[in-house]
């Protein structure tokens, strides 16, 4: 008998445990297949949007304070050097708002670079875009020191713009006359314009420290070509809006005259 209970024994196979624990069974291989899907989720979207932590630090998601700190420096230090980032090198930001926090980072630890904020560029300013790259207002940048000139400028706009492409905008430069702070509730057109002094004309050098991946995925969205604009147009705008110079003129109409200003200009 205790040879033949020992025979039982080694002769018994999962098979015999799983017809004993049927439901211990099910649920343990529902919790597998939700590990696997969610392992292949991980690989095929995450990795994809560059969303992960690799051996090149860039690479680590964004949300981390380290990682914008380290794109934030990334783009001053190619600023500052006129050197040119390959876009394997910088990972796509989710969007605006990681935007905005790796600029922020720009404006709290390299004014020394870069010189003190002066003013702000707002784009996007075509309601119709807005669907297209999730937004619901324009878009910002902030505008330093170093990079905007007033008045008559001479000399090499491309090199102090210092990027591998160069688009001429014409603009209109608001210098606001008193000071709109935070507050809860929006302000009205009306005040708004009640705020500003006078207005400048300006010419914008468009730029961009990304090569010329920055320009062409907006490019290839416009065609068909790139399926994620949101992707293209969060990573550019971190570079400062995608701006490497601009020039402001002598304002006209200060005061309530600015309106009558805009007029003429």
């Amino acid at each position: 008998p205790e040879a033949g209970s020992r025979q039982s024994t080694a002769q018994q196979t999962p098979f015999d445990w799983v017809r004993r624990n049927k439901l211990t069974a099910l649920v343990s291989f529902v919790i597998i297949i939700f590990l696997m899907i969610m392992f292949v989720y991980w690989i095929a979207v995450a990795k994809n949007h560059r969303w992960y932590t690799s051996d090149n630090p860039r690479d680590t998601y964004v949300g981390s304070q380290d990682v914008l700190q380290v794109m934030a420096k990334l783009w001053v230090d190619a600023r500052t050097s006129c050197a040119q980032i390959e876009k394997e090198d910088i990972p796509f930001l989710p969007n605006m708002e990681e935007t905005y926090k790796v600029q922020d980072r720009m404006i709290e630890d390299h004014q020394e670079e870069l010189g003190p904020l002066v003013g702000w560029k707002v784009g996007t300013t075509n309601r119709d875009m807005w669907p297209t790259f999730n937004l619901d207002e324009p878009t910002r940048a902030p505008l330093f020191n170093k990079y905007v000139r007033f008045g008559d400028v001479s000399g090499s706009w491309e090199r102090e713009g210092c990027g591998p492409f160069h688009i001429y905008e014409g603009e209109f430069a608001f210098v606001m006359g008193s000071t709109l702070e935070p507050r809860e509730g929006e302000y009205t057109e009306g005040e708004v314009l009640a705020a500003i002094g006078s207005v400048a004309p300006a010419i914008e050098l468009v730029s961009s420290r990304a090569d010329t991946w920055c320009l062409g995925d907006l490019m290839a969205w416009y065609t068909g070509d790139f399926p994620d604009p949101l992707a293209a147009m969060a990573s550019c705008q971190a570079d400062a809006g995608i701006s490497g110079l601009v020039v402001v003129g002598p304002e006209v109409g200060a005061g309530e005259g600015w309106v009558a200003g805009l007029a003429h200009l």
